[in-house]
């Protein structure tokens, strides 16, 4: 058999390995358990990605507008490629509301992850291509090879997300670049120059690649001086590239040249704007708080480790080196630069993530083939003989670690695992805790079968510099209380508090806790898929989030001991508060011991320490406000107010329309945990003023928040001041718990004419609550004899909820002797 033949044997054999490790799960999703907004039964389709349904969902938009795109985070080729794809199927004529439909979904999500497989075995043709064309076969064997089996590659290809595209067109650009530069043909500088600008318009730092165009085209001048330079950098080849590069960006994303401010928009998670400030760390966000701790660089690289093995991503550090030493100019030496250039920009910032690393995996795996290769033509035996055996282990570590990784797509999500458990040994009706997220368990929790309890955590993380530790325990405690059954993931919310206990000690504290079992709660099950072959599994539990949280998280279910247990949980923890010294509640009980008695100067030097510890602490300049009016510092007290405002200081992530309306309660139950209750009221009263940030569900959520501070003051016997809050709350958005409290006062207070009122305004917001139709049936037949009424709400009663009938049966009967 020749020597081509084997090659074309051994590349049609790779390119099938990889196929078979990228095809493996394509049908994935589907379950025979209910899912919130499906129907019950095998039909059922769940998918996990929340950036794959953006792009989705953006694919399906009916008004798609070139001018305003569907999300600016990313560049809109992808999203092209998909809606063309779903033109010549026909699958996507019912836009974005096929993904309600479990069979609609299902194809969607099959034709797009068809296409994120084809993206990735053209990546694997282009890896064998530059291979053989710019080092030699078995180089490109070995770099195919390693591309095809690393489970960072594969896992990127069971995704419809933009880095499967991104990857594909920057290879394909470097691949056209390399060919221009050879040939010094115009029509191949356009191509080249096309492929750039097809690949910045799926991710903007594709434009980089112009620069090693550039790089490429300005090595091959007769020499090294200006004139030189000059010449070469004004042939016309090159501008004819750019001008391609550019016309095909602007083509597909006109919105940059027409409406440039769309950009650096940074209102919404699809935003680049916001999607450059959080990946800088200028604005926090749940899924950064990981990142807090990022070594520029250093640890980037460390994400090699899940993408190739450790093994590998020592190897990709040397081979780059090795190669430019070998070779220092020519093509190799441009695909290092474009290496080099990504990652410069990507290494620098403080989010991480494996799929950011994949891009330069083509590149990688070339120049490690080609360090392994050289290793088997040394003319020492000994270096030889070990550099075969080098390669052979790493490529032994590589296979097994990619077969076991796609085995995992084999198996059933550890979620649906979940999902299925809970609808088979909880009793239906049971109220569990969920959290919100994007790798959350709120969708496996039927929500016809269940009450769902949010943990609200996120509320916290938005809201913390307006919320003292105390206030947080004692929020978190109600809303454990109110848990049968409390369903978490690792990668959702535990990871990321866990890993920042500094800023946000108190929900740090409750995950660890749960996990320990002080929290009133037993972990009862837990669901992992590892990846696995040959009965050897690869732990881990600890890797990057999302690189976790994309196809194989952990899912804790836990159950309550009772509220008893839960009470006790707190109050011990309680007791331990004042020892955490991320918390500001000692010096906090400094400012308000002061305050209470009305001793300003000493408040104020209490606050001066205070915000000394906690300058982002928002809650001590409204502090120190306060204790300026008093003092009558009228300016002190106006800059103060300023930075209690959300959008001055390191937190200016709270400034977020999705929770920003719960400040003012929030401001208010620290207020109040510390003894300081006219404040407290001071705040709710003034917080409902600025109605210009609130989103439209805001309002009820706001007013269901003024109900937090009123339960305090139940609690602590203030139901002068509970009565108040609710009241105030009923000014933002009439709620029926707050008019029921209302009328449940002015029932205790004997004046049945204003409960009545009350009771009919909760029955105007909500008419089919069978007590309150009680209350008011006995109160027009007892109190003012109305018996049309009577007998009305009583019937009311009794329909909604028939146990009722023994209770008001003798009540009826008057009612109904009457006229």
């Amino acid at each position: 058999m020749g020597r081509d033949r084997r090659y074309t044997l051994l590349l049609a054999g790779l390119l099938l390995l990889g196929a078979g490790l990228r095809l493996t799960g394509l049908t994935r999703g589907s379950a025979d358990l209910s899912a919130p907004a499906q129907p019950a039964g095998p039909a059922a389709f769940y998918r996990f990605h929340p950036d794959e349904e953006m792009v989705i969902r953006a694919a399906l938009s009916p008004d798609f507008d070139l001018l305003r795109p569907p999300l600016t985070v990313y560049g809109v080729l992808p999203i092209y490629a998909l809606r063309g794809a779903l033109a010549l199927t026909g699958l996507g004529s019912g836009g974005a509301a096929a993904l309600d439909d479990p069979d609609s979904a299902r194809r969607l999500y099959y034709l797009a992850r068809a296409l994120a497989v084809l993206c990735s075995c053209g990546v694997l043709l282009l890896v064998w291509y530059l291979g053989c064309r710019y080092f030699d076969p078995p180089t490109a064997a070995l770099a195919l090879a390693l591309v095809a089996l690393a489970p960072g590659a594969v896992q990127q290809a069971h995704f419809y997300i933009v880095d499967g595209f991104f990857v594909l067109c920057s290879v394909a650009a470097i691949a056209a670049a390399l060919r221009a530069l050879e040939a010094g043909n115009r029509r191949l500088y356009l191509l080249a120059g096309a492929l750039i600008g097809a690949t910045a318009a799926v991710r903007l730092n594709g434009l980089l690649l112009g620069g090693v165009l550039l790089a490429g085209h300005l090595a091959r001048a007769e020499g090294r001086t200006w004139p030189a330079l000059r010449r070469r950098l004004l042939q016309p080849q090159l501008w004819l590239a750019g001008g391609a590069a550019l016309l095909v960006l602007l083509t597909l994303e006109p919105f940059l040249l027409l409406r440039p401010e769309l950009l650096w928009r940074a209102n919404e998670s699809g935003d680049f704007g916001l999607a450059v400030k959080v990946t800088r760390g200028a604005v926090l966000q749940p899924w950064t708080l990981i990142d807090q701790q990022t070594i520029p660089y250093l640890d980037h690289w460390r994400l090699w480790s899940l993408a190739v093995g450790w093994p590998l991503a020592l190897v990709f550090l040397a081979a780059p080196v090795d190669l430019l030493w070998r070779t220092r100019q020519g093509p190799a030496a441009l695909m290092v630069l474009w290496c080099g250039l990504y990652f410069l920009l990507v290494g620098q910032l403080q989010a991480r993530a494996v799929r950011y690393l994949i891009p330069m995996l083509p590149f990688l795996a070339l120049f490690a083939g080609a360090l392994l290769r050289a290793g088997w033509q040394a003319t020492r035996p000994w270096v030889r003989r070990g550099s075969q055996l080098a390669a052979a282990l790493l490529m032994g570590h590589l296979a097994f670690g990619g077969v076991a990784f796609a085995r995992i797509y084999t198996e059933e999500d550890s979620r649906l695992r979940a999902g299925r458990w809970i609808s088979a040994h909880i009793p239906k009706g049971s109220p569990i805790g969920v959290e919100t997220g994007g790798f959350s368990m709120q969708g496996l929790v039927s929500d016809r079968d269940y009450q769902h309890v949010i943990l609200e955590t996120t509320r916290i993380f938005y809201t913390y510099p307006y919320f003292s530790c105390r206030a947080q325990l004692e929020f978190l405690e109600h809303r454990l209380q109110g848990m049968e059954y409390l369903v978490l993931t690792d990668v959702n919310r535990y990871v990321q508090f866990t890993a920042a206990p500094e800023l946000f000690p108190a929900v740090a504290g409750l995950y660890r806790r749960l996990l320990e079992g002080e929290m009133g709660f037993e972990l009862v099950q837990r669901f992992k898929t590892y990846p696995s072959l040959l009965g050897i599994s690869f732990v881990d539990d600890g890797a990057e989030p999302s690189f976790l949280g994309y196809d194989h998280p952990a899912v804790w279910i836990f159950r309550t001991k009772g509220r008893a247990a839960v009470t006790q949980a707190f109050a011990r923890w309680e007791d331990q508060l004042d020892q955490d010294t991320a918390c500001p509640d000692p010096l906090l009980a400094q400012v308000a011991a002061p305050l209470r008695t009305g001793e300003w100067a000493r408040a104020e030097a209490a606050v001066h320490s205070l915000l000394e510890a906690f300058p982002d602490l928002a809650l001590g300049y409204w502090l120190a406000a306060q204790i300026d009016q008093q003092q009558g510092q009228a300016d002190s007290a106006a800059a103060n107010l300023a930075r209690y405002r959300p959008e001055n200081g390191r937190a200016a992530h709270v400034l977020h329309t999705g929770t920003v309306h719960y400040l003012p309660a929030h401001t208010a139950l620290s207020l109040a945990c510390l003894g300081l209750d006219d404040l407290a009221l001071q705040v709710l009263r003034n917080g409902g003023k600025d109605p210009s940030r609130l989103s439209p569900q805001a309002p009820v959520e706001m007013a269901q928040s003024y109900l937090d501070v009123a339960r305090r003051f139940f609690e602590a016997g203030d139901l002068v001041r509970m009565e108040e809050a609710v009241q105030l709350s009923t000014r933002i958005y009439g709620i029926r718990e707050a008019y029921n409290i209302l009328a449940t006062r002015a029932q205790q207070r004997g004046q049945m004419a204003q409960a009545l009122k009350w009771w009919e305004q909760s029955l105007l917001v909500d008419p089919d609550q069978a007590e309150i139709h009680q209350h008011l049936g006995l109160a027009a037949l007892l109190e003012r004899g109305q018996r049309d009424k009577a007998r009305y709400h009583l019937g009311r009663a009794i329909a909604l909820d028939p146990s009722r009938q023994a209770g008001i049966a003798a009540a009826l009967r008057a009612a109904q002797e009457g006229p």
